[in-house]
Protein backbone atom coordinates (compact mmCIF):
# COMPACT_ATOMS: atom_id res chain seq x y z
CA UNK A 1 0.00 0.00 0.00
CA UNK A 2 1.73 3.22 -1.05
CA UNK A 3 1.57 6.19 1.17
CA UNK A 4 3.18 8.66 -0.79
CA UNK A 5 6.02 9.06 -3.68
CA UNK A 6 8.94 11.35 -3.27
CA UNK A 7 11.44 12.77 -5.52
CA UNK A 8 14.77 12.93 -4.20
CA UNK A 9 17.59 14.43 -6.23
CA UNK A 10 17.53 12.11 -8.98
CA UNK A 11 15.71 8.99 -6.67
CA UNK A 12 12.28 8.37 -6.70
CA UNK A 13 10.81 6.86 -3.53
CA UNK A 14 7.72 5.20 -2.91
CA UNK A 15 7.19 4.87 0.51
CA UNK A 16 4.40 2.91 2.53
CA UNK A 17 3.43 2.35 6.25
CA UNK A 18 6.83 1.10 6.54
CA UNK A 19 8.93 3.22 4.95
CA UNK A 20 10.81 2.87 1.94
CA UNK A 21 9.27 -0.14 -0.55
CA UNK A 22 11.34 1.13 -4.07
CA UNK A 23 14.07 3.33 -4.86
CA UNK A 24 14.05 4.61 -8.40
CA UNK A 25 16.33 6.35 -11.06
CA UNK A 26 13.95 8.40 -12.82
CA UNK A 27 11.35 11.74 -12.61
CA UNK A 28 7.60 12.20 -10.89
CA UNK A 29 6.56 12.87 -14.16
CA UNK A 30 7.46 8.87 -15.66
CA UNK A 31 5.46 7.76 -13.06
CA UNK A 32 2.12 9.71 -12.80
CA UNK A 33 0.55 8.56 -15.67
CA UNK A 34 0.65 4.77 -14.24
CA UNK A 35 -0.90 5.95 -11.36
CA UNK A 36 -4.58 5.34 -10.42
CA UNK A 37 -6.89 8.31 -9.77
CA UNK A 38 -6.49 8.62 -5.94
CA UNK A 39 -3.06 9.44 -6.19
CA UNK A 40 -2.66 13.27 -6.52
CA UNK A 41 0.44 15.76 -6.78
CA UNK A 42 0.78 17.92 -4.34
CA UNK A 43 4.36 19.24 -4.94
CA UNK A 44 7.42 19.26 -7.37
CA UNK A 45 8.67 16.66 -5.45
CA UNK A 46 5.79 15.11 -3.50
CA UNK A 47 2.74 12.99 -4.75
CA UNK A 48 0.81 11.56 -2.49
CA UNK A 49 -2.16 8.76 -1.71
CA UNK A 50 -5.41 10.40 -1.04
CA UNK A 51 -7.09 7.31 0.65
CA UNK A 52 -4.35 8.20 3.27
CA UNK A 53 -5.32 11.94 4.39
CA UNK A 54 -5.85 12.29 8.06
CA UNK A 55 -5.92 16.14 7.46
CA UNK A 56 -4.91 19.46 5.39
CA UNK A 57 -3.67 22.48 7.42
CA UNK A 58 -2.10 25.41 6.49
CA UNK A 59 -0.54 24.24 3.49
CA UNK A 60 0.27 20.96 4.45
CA UNK A 61 -0.89 17.59 4.11
CA UNK A 62 -1.10 15.66 7.12
CA UNK A 63 -1.30 11.86 6.54
CA UNK A 64 -2.76 9.12 8.58
CA UNK A 65 1.00 7.75 9.21
CA UNK A 66 1.59 11.08 10.83
CA UNK A 67 3.96 12.40 7.96
CA UNK A 68 3.40 15.80 7.07
CA UNK A 69 4.09 16.76 3.63
CA UNK A 70 4.00 20.39 2.36
CA UNK A 71 1.25 21.50 -0.81
CA UNK A 72 3.28 23.81 -3.41
CA UNK A 73 2.18 27.24 -4.29
CA UNK A 74 1.26 26.27 -8.23
CA UNK A 75 -0.47 22.95 -6.72
CA UNK A 76 -2.42 25.01 -4.04
CA UNK A 77 -5.59 25.20 -5.83
CA UNK A 78 -6.18 21.99 -7.53
CA UNK A 79 -4.88 20.50 -3.94
CA UNK A 80 -7.75 22.15 -2.13
CA UNK A 81 -10.62 21.13 -5.42
CA UNK A 82 -9.33 17.20 -5.07
CA UNK A 83 -9.40 17.51 -1.10
CA UNK A 84 -12.99 18.73 -1.15
CA UNK A 85 -13.88 17.23 -3.72
CA UNK A 86 -13.38 13.46 -2.41
CA UNK A 87 -14.73 14.99 0.75
CA UNK A 88 -17.84 15.89 -1.43
CA UNK A 89 -18.53 12.63 -2.35
CA UNK A 90 -17.81 10.72 1.25
CA UNK A 91 -20.38 12.59 2.39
Amino acid sequence: DIVYIEMKGRYVNVYGDKGPIVVRFGKLSDIVPVLPPSFLRIHQSYIINMTRIASMKNYRMHLDTGIVLPISRPYRSDVAQSFFGSIKREL
